[in-house]
């Protein structure tokens, strides 16, 4: 993968690129690119019914990590990685999540099939995560889920 178009203090970076390639990390991608792959994902495309089923369940739990130091009001009913996601659940709807950051880049996606809509937001800045909240509360992002973000972004 290749890391272009961000910048440190001013100056643009050279592109980095790994001598092996690596499925876990440095992708490169547009936004538009990854709302497809996210419209894909809700659809099931590809996917029998026992692995939706196995990716809709909590494969390694983080509900205890994820809860320390927030309010209970904001702690999702379960939460954890699943398959290829962390998964957030609040009454029963469930929330598919990805995060990304390397240097100088920050991104976050999420869907959730309850309203079959989603989210791709991809920044250039190692500070793009301050971008993030403000961008979702634009959008009228679902609240509990952005409320959860925010807890977790303050502590």
């Amino acid at each position: 993968g290749v890391v272009a178009g961000s910048r440190t203090h001013g100056t643009w970076l050279a592109p980095i690129s790994r001598a092996v390639p690596s499925a876990a990390d440095d992708l490169s991608t547009t936004a538009g690119d990854y709302a497809r792959f996210l419209l894909s994902a809700m659809r099931n495309d590809g996917l029998d019914a026992a692995l939706v089923a196995e990716r809709g369940r909590v494969q390694a739990d983080k509900r205890s990590e994820t809860c320390t130091g927030i309010p209970a009001s904001v702690c999702p009913d379960a939460t954890g990685f699943t398959l290829g996601w962390e998964l957030y659940v609040f009454d029963d709807v469930p929330y598919f999540m990805h995060t990304g950051a390397d240097v100088d880049t920050f991104c976050l996606a999420y869907w959730t099939p309850a309203t079959r809509s989603g989210t791709v937001i991809l920044t250039n800045s190692q500070d793009g995560y301050r971008a993030i909240l403000p961008v979702l509360d634009l959008i009228g992002a679902d609240p509990e889920f952005v409320e959860m973000l925010r807890a977790l972004a303050s502590r």
